[in-house]
């Protein structure tokens, strides 16, 4: 009996702690941002703010890769370059509790994570809570 209610009393522990914790938890909508080329989309990323997750997608058979610009107080650029109808997940560690600014842009690489991005192709900023 005295087992049970050990483990009973851990449980109940643990799951206070799981509902007060708010590291786990999104407190912003989903963004999605476009690059577009001549007016149409040309490719898109989504954030997911449950889970910090970066979905970036190739929609255009274009040669131009796509990429998101994150922005959580420094800019981090994510590139996917495989190829129209293919999408790069990246599991995205940021602070919770902070805002978050997406772009998306199309771009050709050149060596560096800014290099090559073609500006005019970049969609409005998007911004959400982490």
């Amino acid at each position: 009996m005295r087992i049970i209610g050990k483990t009973l009393a851990v449980a109940t522990i643990a799951l206070g702690f799981a509902l007060t914790s708010t590291s786990a938890y999104a407190s912003g909508p989903d963004v999605t941002g476009y690059a577009f080329d001549m007016g149409t989309a040309a490719g898109h990323a989504t954030f997911k703010t449950y889970g910090d997750n970066l979905y970036i997608t190739d929609d255009a058979s274009d040669g131009h890769s796509v990429v998101a610009i994150v922005e959580q107080g420094s800019q981090s650029y994510y590139w996917n370059r495989t190829g129209k109808g293919t999408t790069r997940h990246v599991d995205l560690d940021l602070h919770e509790n902070g805002a978050v600014a997406l772009r998306v842009c199309l771009a050709d690489w050149q060596g560096t994570p800014a290099g090559g991005i073609r500006w005019n192709t970049c969609g409005t900023v998007k911004e959400t809570e982490a």
